[in-house]
């Protein structure tokens, strides 16, 4: 990850994708308006609490260490993992969205 603008650039061109989609599916396929504008609106929601959860930071100090190499090893792997779960909710999320995009297109 190069920071965190682009992760969330990327989150907003990604969901923005989606809901360009979503659209296109209402206007070829006459889908009801109504499912495709709340499926826009979960679309929005997840953009808005997937960017709002890519700011945290890691809460101990290289004190709570015995040597700084320790620190960087635990700061390193906390990162690692909050980023790997974040990436894997936005993923389920995003998912979930597109099975409901796509029974739009099968109604």
């Amino acid at each position: 990850m190069a920071n965190k603008r682009t992760l969330k650039k990327n989150i907003a061109y990604a969901c923005g994708d989606v809901a360009g989609v979503c659209v296109f599916s209402e206007k070829l396929q006459n889908a009801d308006p109504e499912k495709v504008a709340q499926i826009i609106v979960n679309i929005a929601s997840l953009q808005a609490a997937t960017k709002k959860n890519v700011s945290f930071s890691f809460d101990r100090t290289p004190k709570d260490f015995d040597n700084s190499k320790a620190y960087r090893a635990a700061r390193s792997k906390y990162f690692r993992t909050a980023y790997v779960t974040l990436k894997k909710d936005f993923d389920e999320s995003l998912g979930e969205i597109i099975n409901d995009i796509n029974k739009l297109s099968k109604e």
